[in-house]
C-alpha cells in the first residue's frame, strides 16, 4: 500500500513542475546620441508572434525585466515631459515628446538572443537624428 501511494505522490510532484522554458532576466542600458534615456520603455518581441512579448521601463539609462528566451525583435521608445505644458488627455500632466526616432520601435532592426542560461545582458546604444516634431 505504501509503495503505490509513493508512486502516487511522485508522479503528482512531476506532474506539478514548470513545462516549457522558464522566464529569464535580462538587463542592460539604453543610449541615444550618447546619453541615456531618461525614461522610457523597451519591450522583446518574439518576431513569430509565438511568444509572449516581454518588457520593462527604462529609467535613467537602465532596464531589467523577465521575458521568455528566443530570438527577439527589441523595440525602445523614450520620451521627456515638456515643461510649461498641460495637457488634459494626460490628466493634466505635461505633454510629452518623443526623444527616440520610430525606427527604433515601429520597424524595429534591433535584436536579442535571450538564452536559458545567460548572462542576458544587452545594451542599445542607438544614435540618429531626433525625431520630428
Amino acid at each position: 500500500m505504501s509503495r503505490i501511494l509513493l508512486t502516487a505522490v511522485v508522479g503528482l510532484a512531476a506532474g506539478c513542475a514548470p513545462v516549457g522554458p522558464q522566464p529569464v532576466t535580462v538587463s542592460g542600458t539604453v543610449t541615444y546620441n550618447g546619453e541615456p534615456v531618461g525614461q522610457g520603455d523597451i519591450l522583446f518581441v518574439d518576431p513569430l508572434g509565438a511568444i509572449p512579448a516581454g518588457g520593462g521601463r527604462v529609467t535613467n539609462g537602465r532596464y531589467e525585466f523577465l521575458v521568455l528566451p528566443g530570438t527577439k525583435r527589441v523595440e525602445v521608445r523614450g520620451s521627456r515631459s515638456i515643461p510649461g505644458t498641460s495637457n488634459p488627455m494626460r490628466g493634466g500632466g505635461p505633454d510629452v515628446e518623443e526623444l527616440i526616432p520610430a525606427e527604433f520601435y515601429r520597424n524595429s532592426k534591433l535584436t536579442a538572443e535571450v538564452t536559458p542560461d545567460g548572462p542576458n545582458t544587452f545594451d542599445f546604444p542607438l544614435t540618429g537624428m531626433p525625431p520630428k516634431k
